[in-house]
């Protein structure tokens, strides 16, 4: 992990070889698997769940109750959501699935599924 990492939370579950660069914020009860790369500026909140080799570009956000299975890319910039009514207290995640594509700039909604191998367009 780099040295100017800004905040790593409890309980969060880092596998090997994996590389988080400035300025990034892991929240509490995240878990990030082998080999995956997390860009500078990126925002990983709490409960998040990360699979293997995944590639997290800078300035990314990824809220609670989200899911990223194995072999991902998320471009930079990429939003995700988890409050399809926002200020209501029901959150659901976004649950992106193996070999995704999610190019720069894009806002996914709360509560999609992307499937195996889908690519999401820029912005």
């Amino acid at each position: 992990m780099s040295e100017v990492l800004k905040h790593v939370g409890k309980n969060v579950k880092i596998g090997e070889d994996v590389k988080i660069w400035h300025f990034t914020y892991v929240g509490d009860n995240t878990e990030i698997d082998d080999g995956t790369k997390i860009g500078s500026l990126a925002h990983i909140d709490y409960g998040v769940k990360i699979g293997k080799r995944c590639k997290i570009e800078g300035s990314a956000y990824i809220p609670p109750l989200t899911v990223i299975e194995d072999d991902v890319f998320v471009g930079p910039g990429v939003i995700f959501t988890n409050d399809p009514y926002p200020m209501s207290p029901r959150m659901v995640g976004v649950h992106i699935e193996s070999g995704a594509v999610i190019c720069a700039g894009a806002i996914l909604k709360a509560g999609i599924r992307v499937g195996a191998k889908s690519v999401v367009g820029m912005g």
